[in-house]
């Protein structure tokens, strides 16, 4: 019986041995799936298949990072009340554009278009979710080799294999991947330590004569414009003065030289801006608009509504075109005024609060990088609302990652000074402390207010 007795003990013992060992291998394989550099890997997957480009590898990188997510929701400590109000008011302005064309709408919406909000929405959380650790060194890596990955490519293939845009069938897809990237190489030749940062010199060339060579109007203008906007109203000093006269010497030069022909295409614009298609998409559009009803200017005709009716109201030449090249009349026709102004004022909201942020910080670095994320964001919104529809995937993918990366900067603002609080630090080598603090005595004082 004390034998029998003791062969129990034993059992319950290696019982007891065994459940621990089965609680730690299952600690380990969650903190595995639960790594934050899988979020990273498949978001870096998003942006690389986007450019590529390669649809039903784009397609599958976001399921992935939306798998990703949820098991950090439901499995990880990744809380949605984590989101800030920022969040509140993208989810509502999402969710405002798709409900009004699902319960409004005068016939069947285009879901594969209303999809691509969500999707946006996806990407907006995951880099959000990766944000709340501290970014490990080789995330930011990761992304430098995506992107000079991606030049390199695009520059083999159109000056050697002979494809005159890269792997790209459109002058203005491959001036997108330039337009976008060079705000990004522009910074890492600033951020990274020597000499590593002097190997995106180069690439900063490559970018650029791939833009040049493109002849792409909207995305030369638009990057020209946004930079000129930056430096004139958020760089100080005679800095300013320095920048704006660099940038219109290189203008001129190009202007003069007519480097790949870049000068004529502007002056062809210019001279023929009366005949361009576009202003035959706009009058096109604007009478289609004229024969809505009260409630279609009010409410819209439902998401992917206008290239049906487009075929009626356009010239021949243009009725196979799906979207108007112009974000306002696109709203104004499928979302109506409500859609139109809630899109507005969230993208004027932004563009506000990454000014206000620049002008806060007071860390170089920090500061130029929030610069270029400003540039980027007035570029894209000046040609993609000349060059796609706004439920693109080209439209829509991109503005999830530059909101991702604004409110990502915008969490490192002093959001709860009036409390006397300090914000919580982030990101890599993105510190609170490089924005101006108010004395204790002044935040206490509004907090009483």
């Amino acid at each position: 019986m004390k034998i029998l007795l003791i062969g129990w003990d034993d059992i319950a013992e290696l019982m007891e041995k065994t459940e621990d060992k089965i609680s730690v291998h299952s600690n380990a394989l969650k903190d595995l799936i639960l790594h934050r550099m899988w979020l990273a890997i498949s978001l870096a997957g998003i942006l690389f298949f986007f450019f590529l480009p390669n649809r039903g590898a784009l397609e599958w990188s976001i399921r992935l990072t939306g798998l990703l997510l949820l098991i950090h929701i439901l499995l990880g400590d990744y809380h949605i009340s984590y989101l800030s109000g920022k969040f509140a008011a993208l989810f509502w302005i999402a969710a405002v554009l798709l409900l009004l064309s699902i319960l409004f709408s005068r016939g069947p919406t285009d879901t594969h278009r209303m999809y691509r909000v969500v999707k946006m929405l996806i990407i907006v959380s995951s880099l959000h979710c990766l944000s709340q650790e501290t970014f490990d060194r080789r995330v930011i890596l990761l992304i430098g080799g995506i992107v000079a990955s991606l030049i390199i490519l695009q520059f083999v293939t159109r000056s050697f294999i002979g494809m005159p845009y890269g792997t790209y069938s459109n002058r203005h897809h491959l001036a997108n991947l330039a337009m976008l990237t060079l705000p990004l190489l522009f910074y890492y030749c600033f951020m990274l330590p020597r000499p590593h940062n002097f190997l995106f010199v180069p690439l900063m060339f490559l970018d650029t004569d791939l833009l040049l060579r493109t002849s792409s109007r909207p995305a030369i203008l638009a990057l020209v414009a946004s930079t000129a906007f930056v430096v004139l109203f958020l760089v100080q000093g005679r800095r300013k003065w320095f920048t704006l006269g660099g940038l219109a010497v290189v203008c001129i030069l190009f202007s003069v030289t007519n480097y790949a022909g870049v000068t004529a295409r502007i002056d062809n614009l210019f001279i023929n801006l009366s005949t361009e298609e576009r202003v035959q998409f706009w009058t096109d559009t604007w009478n289609m608009l004229r024969h809505n009803s009260p409630g279609a200017w009010i409410i819209g005709n439902g998401i992917g509504s206008f290239p049906e009716s487009f075929r009626i109201y356009s010239i021949p030449e243009y009725n196979y075109f799906t979207f108007p090249h112009n974000h306002l009349l696109q709203l104004l026709y499928d979302n109506g005024l409500v859609g139109l102004l809630i899109v507005l004022s969230g993208q004027l909201s932004l563009l506000f609060l990454l000014m206000r942020l620049s002008l806060r910080c007071v860390d170089p670095k920090r500061t130029l990088f929030i610069k270029c994320v400003i540039v980027l964001y007035l570029s894209w919104l000046i040609f993609s609302n000349l060059v796609f529809g706004f439920y693109s995937r080209f439209t829509l993918y991109p503005l999830g990652f530059i909101i991702g990366m604004s409110f990502w900067l915008l969490d490192l603002l002093p959001s709860l000074a009036r409390k006397g609080v300090a914000p919580r630090q982030e990101g890599p080598n993105f510190s609170s402390k490089c924005f101006h603090q108010k004395s204790s005595s002044h935040q206490t004082k509004r907090g009483a207010d």
